[in-house]
């Protein structure tokens, strides 16, 4: 099973612009790593960050903790073997990061919060950004 926790959101004013929004250019960036791993269970902190090109206005980040337990089957083939399991757990980060429906969650977020810049969301993409 997979459990999504917000851990928190961090909102800057950059500069108070009044701009072009045709202009401007949003970049947003996924981060993720490995936090926790027990024979049970894996944590992953994931993080968005978006910014606008140039800078101003504003820069965002909304970060989760995402914690996927292992089922039965999973437990009993690695339990014997932690150092594999880690491994495993490593190549498969991102796919777990897609699978987990996080980054849908972290772009409803931005869009939310971006909406109160005059009247237009930001609405980032559903998928993995690097």
């Amino acid at each position: 099973s997979i459990s999504i926790q917000l851990d928190s959101v961090d909102f800057k004013k950059v500069k108070n612009i009044e701009t072009n929004f045709d202009r401007i250019k949003i970049i947003t960036k996924d981060y993720f790593d490995l936090v926790e791993l027990t024979k049970e269970s894996f944590t992953i902190s994931y993080e968005r960050k978006v910014e606008l090109e140039p800078k101003i206005m504003f820069e965002i980040s909304v970060k989760f903790d995402v914690i996927f337990r292992f089922g039965e089957k999973t437990i009993d083939e690695y339990k014997d073997n932690f150092e594999e399991l880690r491994e495993v757990v490593k190549e498969k980060l991102e796919k777990a990061i897609e699978i987990s429906n996080v980054i849908p969650r972290a772009s409803a977020i931005i869009s939310s919060l971006t909406i109160n810049l005059n009247n237009r969301p930001i609405i980032t993409p559903p998928s993995l950004q690097k």
